[in-house]
């Protein structure tokens, strides 16, 4: 998804023909267009960087496993487990830490609608995103594997703030019941 949005070309969504009004909607509207294309490339990115610091958890406590053995399951009607929004939440990210607010705001709060492809908030997302900001996502991305091996594991952990990894994996452990131990050790060594 993120490779349609790098590659879209703001200035090829509107056209104007001989029209000088209509062609100052056609500026106006390609900035907004400009603005929306970067607000959504971030917001996919730090999507991305969170699922990649949780498959390099996973590969580190013993291999690849389902997302939601370590953020728990989604909710469902009748049924609520304990999930990672549970356990973490996001800072107010420092004043001088460059980041977009409105990343921030959809990965912390949540979009206003609902979707049938993403969850409506990202709390680990946003939490790391407080943590880092902008250049930060940027640094990490270039150890966010697909697939995730050891090596890549463990420098994108080593990537973010201890306090951060320190957080994520004492509540993942919390999840984790069958790598609690595995998850335990690891705390211990960051």
């Amino acid at each position: 998804m993120t490779g349609f949005f790098e590659h879209l070309d703001p200035n090829s969504l509107f056209v104007s023909f001989r029209d000088p009004d209509y062609e100052k909607t056609v500026v106006r509207r390609t900035e907004i267009a400009k603005q929306n294309i970067q607000v959504a490339l971030d917001y996919m990115y730090c999507k991305r960087l969170s699922i990649s610091v949780v498959a390099a958890i996973a590969e580190l406590s013993g291999g690849d496993a389902p997302l939601a053995l370590f953020l728990g399951d989604l909710p469902e009607r009748h049924h609520v487990s304990t999930s990672i929004e549970d356990l973490i939440h996001a800072c107010e990210p420092e004043v001088e830490l460059k980041l977009d607010r409105r990343v921030f705001q959809l990965l912390n709060d949540g979009r206003e609608s609902e979707s049938n492809f993403d969850i409506k908030n990202s709390p680990l997302a946003a939490y790391i995103y407080s943590l880092v900001g902008a250049d930060g996502v940027d640094r990490c991305m270039q150890y966010a594997a697909h697939p995730m091996d050891k090596e890549h594991a463990i420098a994108l952990l080593n990537a973010l703030p201890r306090e951060c990894v320190a957080k994520i994996v004492a509540a993942c452990a919390e999840i984790a019941i069958t790598r609690r131990d595995t998850l335990h050790k690891m705390m211990q060594e960051l």
